[in-house]
């Protein structure tokens, strides 16, 4: 609601929420009304923690503004509505390209890309840009901050006759970067491997619904990603999955790209989550020596209780505090010893990703990294790198029995 409404209830007694996105708490009343009874109730919920002070905005990376159909767009000025109901920053509304046995469309078009007209301001901001897909081999992409269309927008089966696998999406992320915007992998690893490729020819800018296991794969392998998030409405209510991203002030949405860019994120479905080393924050790079002291700090801060929340390096979880409180804090210290990279995490139910298949997980965090390089050297571990060569070799084959050459070819 943008304010005020009206709503016919049964009589009896009737239990109202006020709720308004991860800062503002909850507020509840019980209603009791007689037949034929009007009443009128003022609800107001105070923001426990002003995240855009404290130079963090909120997004959601992955809106297509439609209708269930997915064909036909969605009023604009109710995004409008919803992105502040839900304190959502920053919404960001893909158009997209789809075929099906009954239909072939381009959808939401409700303007070119970029900046919507009327619904930017110091406060709030509603983007125009592209998910880019290939169904089969290739996975989804999302292009943040570009100035025009991609094409052909979708490639196989998502695209239509002729059903090309062609171009792949090195050439689309390449002309997005040329345009000033940034590529993001849409759905963690998808069906394929490709995402190992993108990464490791330095094509990808950030992973949004990974699991945390594939990320540290990542991290394990010397690369400097960060986590980003959304909800994919409507296959889920906007905002129930986001990003914060460390925004240089004033705001502007190029300025959040750039955040993003800098791998200055957490992920959540609820949970505000903060982590520094040695006064450090999230994307930092550290250089430093074995012996070098490093003073790790963490805390969440929620509408609901915490649960866990631990911090994690190398794959290894290094605290962890269970709590049944909506705040938590771990403050501790180690010697460096060994290049690491370090994360925090928290979640009600050990499933530490935000959103993961087709459900948002509720009550969960997770920080981009702070890397530690020791003696000049980032964390690279043979094993892992071993992994995604191994699922990019299946990869190939699986791209190379489609075309009639049988696999190893």
């Amino acid at each position: 609601s943008d304010g005020r409404f009206d709503l016919l209830l049964p009589p009896g007694e009737t239990r109202i929420t006020l709720e308004r996105g991860f800062e503002h708490p909850l507020v509840s009343t019980n209603l009791v009304l007689a037949a034929g009874q009007t009443h009128d109730l003022a609800l107001a919920s105070r923001r426990f923690l002003d995240m855009q002070a404290r130079g963090w905005i909120s997004g959601d990376t992955h809106i297509h503004w439609a209708k269930n159909s997915w064909d036909v767009d969605e009023d604009i000025d109710l995004l409008a509505v919803v992105q502040r109901a839900e304190d959502l920053r920053v919404a960001n509304n893909l158009t997209l390209r789809h075929h099906t046995r009954d239909a072939n469309f381009i959808a939401p078009t409700q303007f070119p890309m970029g900046p919507v007209p009327g619904r930017c301001s110091a406060n709030w901001h509603i983007q125009m840009a592209e998910e880019y897909r290939n169904e089969e081999f290739y996975g989804h992409l999302i292009f943040l901050n570009i100035q025009r269309l991609i094409q052909p927008i979708s490639t196989g089966s998502m695209g239509g006759p002729p059903f090309l696998d062609y171009p792949p999406n090195r050439p689309a992320i390449l002309e997005a970067r040329a345009q000033g915007g940034i590529s993001i992998e849409a759905h963690g690893l998808g069906r394929n491997n490709d995402v190992p490729v993108n990464v490791s020819q330095d094509l990808t800018d950030s992973l949004d619904q990974i699991e945390a296991e594939d990320y540290y794969r990542f991290l394990d392998c010397g690369f400097q990603l960060p986590l980003s998030n959304g909800s994919d409405h409507p296959a889920r209510v906007a905002g129930s999955a986001r990003v914060y991203v460390k925004t240089e002030m004033p705001f502007t949405y190029g300025r959040w790209i750039d955040g993003i860019r800098s791998n200055r994120t957490f992920t959540t479905s609820g949970p505000l989550l903060f982590l520094d080393v040695n006064a450090h924050d999230v994307g930092d790079v550290l250089e430093e020596q074995p012996a070098t002291p490093l003073r790790i700090r963490a805390r969440a801060v929620s509408r609901f209780p915490i649960g866990t929340l631990q911090i994690v390096s190398n794959g290894r979880v290094l605290a962890e505090k269970r709590t049944p409180n909506s705040e938590a804090e771990l403050d501790f210290e180690l010697a460096a010893g060994e290049p690491r990279w370090i994360v925090a995490r928290c979640s009600q139910n050990e499933q530490f990703a935000p959103l993961s298949g087709p459900e948002t997980n509720p009550h969960a965090a997770h920080t981009s990294a702070i890397y530690v390089h020791v003696d000049g050297q980032p964390r690279f571990t043979p094993a892992a790198a071993e992994e995604w060569i191994r699922r990019m070799t299946r990869h190939a084959e699986d791209l190379a029995q489609a075309l009639g050459e049988g696999p190893g070819r």
